[in-house]
């Protein structure tokens, strides 16, 4: 939840109030700030930066959101809900960009690792039916909107879905 920045400064603030704490014999305290320390390494290698990334998707702001997934330098140490949420943001960075081919790979990985709810699941097969109407598969998009419909989604998405289903019916 932190960028990396932060938890270096939060870090050593905890290494600092750690020094201290010894030095007074405060050993409850220091047990503490280690543990502090202990949580902000092992947040930073199973959640890196994702949620930060999650919400600046939701603003549109692809760029930001690209930014704060380049901090992280090994996605395959997150926690697994975090890689899935980490692919799905980097298929819409990609989409963002009009590049289709990294985006219905993004969003595969995406799939494979998982995501928490049904709307970004939803959300996700959605995309790729929409990739597949592009590339001129009907038989792959109608597979990818079956997998959607039997998923709970926002109402906000259907009418994306009738586009989609638009592009479909015209192959």
């Amino acid at each position: 939840m932190f960028t990396l920045k932060v938890r270096l400064l939060l870090g050593t603030a905890a290494l600092l109030a750690t020094v201290f704490s010894l030095f007074y014999q405060n050993y409850p305290s220091t047990i503490l700030y280690i543990a502090c320390i202990a949580v902000l390494v092992v947040g930073y290698y199973r959640n890196g930066t994702v949620w930060l990334a999650l919400q600046q998707l939701r603003r549109q702001k692809y760029d930001k959101a690209n930014e704060y997934l380049s901090e992280i330098k090994q996605p395959e140490r997150l926690a697994k809900s975090q890689k899935g949420y980490y692919y799905f943001i980097k298929a819409f960075v990609a989409m963002s960009k009009d590049d289709i081919h990294t985006a219905e790979t993004m969003f595969n990985q995406a799939l494979e690792f998982g995501v928490r709810t049904q709307n970004n699941e939803a959300l996700v097969y959605l995309h790729l039916a929409d990739i597949k109407v592009v590339h001129k598969d009907k038989a792959a998009a109608e597979a990818y909107l079956q997998k959607l419909q039997a998923l709970k989604y926002r109402a906000n998405l259907q009418s994306f879905i009738n586009e989609v289903n638009e592009g479909v019916a015209e192959l």
